[in-house]
């Protein structure tokens, strides 16, 4: 009926700001802008004049300052924002999101606690939250939301996972400091979990922690849990990743080349060859890497086939 209902740019390389003129919108229902470097504070301000705004995703992008006041995004069903560098704490405000079923934040600069409203919004069923730098403890009063999908993975919480607690698909809770007892209830349930090494449980399908070692430390000095050898599946030598990663990571790369048949990916990424692969930024690389740990994979639309 000649209104905008949907825009989508995802991967088009868009660089600025999203402009204040996207409030005479008033139709639109979606947007998609993932992976590209739109920069500036998420544009709250804009997303609450639109009425009929169902989903908002930006994952990906180049997002700076803290999240305004979420309280009149009331219609509002799936957030992504993910992978940018948001500071700050998430608002307590987000309980106005009332419609809101698939919310992620994770991979920003994101810190203090997760609120407690978020366990009562009654919709919500998906939670992305890891890769930030959030404190505290996550509240009893999450066993008893809507949740079935949580991912709280290398932050800083602590204190014990809710006893109550049911999900009905996944749960990653590794890289934390979490302590005690993996719940029993969560046992019951079927899904999958993934947890720190350290903690106690009877059915999680795997753990996982942070390195305690420098990067810089000789292979000798690094901790024995860390594979010397490397599964017959995989390239005989190592991938040639700046020298700077660590071998575990390395191994890790060159199992994924060969898993999703690297040599016929299209287009053929910069700096992947039979042997792994090459840190090479996150501007227009596929690979980011950090002190030694590769923090960003981004092989979007390379025609990838096999299994992770």
């Amino acid at each position: 009926n000649g209104f905008v209902t949907k825009i989508n740019l995802t991967g088009y390389n868009l660089v600025g700001t999203l402009p204040s003129e996207l409030v005479y919108l008033t139709s639109l229902e979606t947007i998609f802008m993932n992976t590209n470097s739109i920069s500036g504070t998420v544009p709250v301000d804009i997303f609450n004049s639109l009425p009929a705004l169902v989903e908002i995703r930006l994952n990906d992008n180049a997002f700076t300052g803290t999240l305004s006041d979420l309280r009149n995004l009331s219609t509002v069903e799936k957030m992504w924002i993910g992978g940018s560098s948001l500071t700050g704490t998430i608002p307590v405000s987000v309980s106005g999101m009332t419609a809101i079923q698939d919310l992620r934040l994770f991979g920003n600069d994101l810190t203090g606690t997760i609120p407690n409203v978020i366990a009562s919004l009654p919709a919500l069923g998906s939670l992305y939250l890891h890769e930030n730098s959030l404190t505290g403890s996550l509240d009893d009063a999450f066993a008893s939301s809507a949740l079935n999908k949580l991912n709280v993975e290398n932050n800083s919480l602590t204190g014990t996972i809710p006893s109550s607690l049911v999900l009905a698909n996944f749960g990653y809770f590794a890289m934390n400091d979490f302590t005690g007892t993996f719940p029993a209830a969560l046992c019951s349930g079927g899904a999958s979990y993934t947890v720190d090494c350290d903690l106690v449980c009877t059915c999680c399908t795997s753990c996982a922690e942070a390195p305690s070692f420098s990067p810089t430390q000789s292979p000798s000095n690094r901790p024995s849990n860390i594979p010397s050898n490397i599964p017959s599946f995989l390239p005989t030598s190592l991938p040639s990743v700046s020298p700077s990663v660590l071998q575990s990571e390395q191994t890790a790369l060159a199992a994924l080349y060969a898993a999703t048949d690297g040599p016929n990916w299209s287009p053929t990424p910069a700096g992947w060859d039979a042997t792994g692969a090459v840190c090479d930024g996150p501007a227009t690389g596929t690979i980011t890497c950090t002190n030694g740990f590769v923090t960003k994979i981004n092989l979007t639309g390379y025609n990838l086939v096999g299994t992770l």
